[in-house]
C-alpha cells in the first residue's frame, strides 16, 4: 500500500524486472507502464521516466480507459519534477478537466499550486487559491465538505503567505483555517476531535511565529500544544513539538540546542524539519551527517 521498504531492503532491479514483465503481459495498459515511470521518478531519473508515462498516456488514450487520469496526473508530477513547469501546468489541467467530482478537481488544483509556489511565483499562486475558493460554494459538496476545503485553502495560503514574508496575511489564512475548523469540531461535539484540534491549531499559530520571528509566542503556543500531546500515546507525537522548537533555537544562533531538539525528529518521515536538523548540523560542525540528510532529501 505504497510503503517502502527499508533502504537496505530495496531492490530497485528486481523492482524493475517486474515492471517489464508488466509491460510484457500487459502492454495495452497505462498501469504497467506507470510503474516503471515511478521506479525511474523514485531515482530522480525524470528524462527517462518522461518518456515511459508518455508510452502509458498513449496506451491510455487508444484502449479508452478510465485510467488514463492517473496517468496524466503521474505526468504532470514527473514534469514538475524535472522543472518543466509550463507543460505540468498543461498536464494538471487536462487532469482538472477529466475530474468528475469536486474533491478531486480541488485536489488537483492544489498540485497545480505547488507548481507556482515551486517557481516562487507567489501571486499566482495565491490567484489559483482564491479563484478557487470563491468556487466553492457553487460545487456539489456537502456543508461539512465546504467548510472542510475553504479551510485546507487557507492552510495552503497560509504555506505561500508564510514562505514569501507577508505576515498579515499569512496570519489571517491561519485564523481563517482555524475558524472553519472549530464550526466542524463543535459540530462533531467529540472529545479526541476537539483535543487534536486544540492541540494542531496551537501548533499551528506557533509556526506561524516562527517564520516570522516572534520566538517567545511561538514557544507559548508549543507549550499549550504539548500539554495536551504528551499525554497521548504515541511515541511521535511530539515530533512536530520539537522540529519547531529546534527551528527557533537554530534562527537564535543555539546550534547544540537545535541538534538536541531535532534528533528527536525522524527526518525521513518529515523532510521539512529534516532540512533545518541538516543546517543545524552544519552549524554544529557535523558536516558529515549534515549532507547525509542534504542528499537523503
Amino acid at each position: 500500500n505504497n510503503v517502502e521498504l527499508p533502504e537496505e531492503e530495496k531492490d530497485m532491479d528486481a523492482a524493475s524486472a517486474y515492471a517489464d514483465e508488466m509491460i510484457r503481459i500487459r502492454p495495452d495498459a497505462g498501469f504497467s507502464y506507470q510503474i516503471k515511470g515511478n521506479i525511474y521518478r523514485q531515482a530522480s531519473d525524470f528524462e527517462r521516466a518522461k518518456k515511459v508515462y508518455e508510452k502509458g498516456i498513449e496506451a491510455d488514450e487508444a484502449s479508452g480507459s478510465s485510467h488514463i487520469n492517473t496517468a496524466i496526473l503521474v505526468s504532470a508530477h514527473n514534469l514538475m519534477f524535472n522543472g518543466e513547469f509550463d507543460e505540468a501546468r498543461e498536464r494538471y489541467d487536462q487532469s482538472i478537466s477529466l475530474a468528475r467530482l469536486p474533491n478531486g478537481k480541488i485536489t488537483l488544483t492544489i498540485y497545480k499550486m505547488f507548481s507556482f509556489l515551486h517557481q516562487n511565483r507567489f501571486d499566482e499562486a495565491i490567484d489559483l487559491l482564491a479563484e478557487t475558493e470563491s468556487e466553492i460554494d457553487n460545487m456539489d459538496l456537502s456543508e461539512t465538505g465546504v467548510r472542510s476545503w475553504k479551510a485546507g485553502l487557507n492552510f495552503h495560503k497560509f504555506l505561500v503567505y508564510g514562505h514569501s514574508q507577508r505576515k498579515k496575511e499569512a496570519f489571517e489564512a491561519i485564523e481563517t483555517n482555524i475558524a472553519f475548523r472549530e464550526k466542524m469540531m463543535v459540530e462533531l461535539d467529540d472529545e479526541i476531535t476537539r483535543r487534536d484540534n486544540t492541540a494542531n491549531f496551537a501548533s499551528l499559530r506557533a509556526w506561524c511565529n516562527v517564520l516570522f520571528g516572534d520566538y517567545d509566542k511561538a514557544e507559548k503556543h508549543l507549550d499549550e500544544a504539548k500539554g495536551i500531546l504528551e499525554n497521548i500515546n504515541d511515541p511521535t507525537i511530539l515530533e512536530g513539538y520539537y522540529g519547531l522548537k529546534g527551528m527557533i533555537a537554530l534562527n537564535r544562533g543555539k546550534t547544540s540546542d537545535a541538534v538536541e531538539f531535532f534528533e528527536k525528529v525522524d527526518e525521513a518521515n518529515n523532510l521539512y524539519y529534516g532540512y533545518f536538523k541538516a543546517l543545524a548540523l552544519k552549524g554544529a560542525g557535523e558536516d558529515e551527517r549534515s549532507n547525509d540528510i542534504f542528499h537523503n532529501i
